[in-house]
C-alpha cells in the first residue's frame, strides 16, 4: 500500500488525489499536515502520475503533481 503525507497551512481546507491511484481520494487539512494511507497505483507497470489539490471554503485552490514509477513484476 502507498501512503501520500504533507504540508497545509488551511485548517479545515479539503485536498483530493487524482490521477493514476486509487483508496480513500480526500483528506482534510489539519493546519499543519494531512495523510493519505492504503493507497494503489492503479494499472499496469510504469510511470504513474498523482496530483494532489488543496481548496479551501473561500474555493481558493493549489495543486502540486508528482510522478511514481509502479514495478509490481516478479524478476525473472
Amino acid at each position: 500500500a502507498l501512503a501520500i503525507n504533507g504540508t497545509c497551512n488551511k485548517n479545515g481546507a479539503t485536498v483530493t488525489l487524482t490521477g493514476d491511484v486509487s483508496g480513500t481520494l480526500t483528506a482534510t487539512c489539519d493546519g499543519v499536515n494531512f495523510s493519505f494511507s492504503g493507497l494503489t497505483l492503479t494499472g499496469a507497470d510504469g510511470v504513474k502520475g498523482v496530483t494532489a489539490t488543496i481548496a479551501d471554503t473561500a474555493g481558493n485552490q493549489s495543486q502540486t503533481s508528482l510522478s511514481l514509477q509502479k514495478d509490481i513484476s516478479v524478476p525473472t
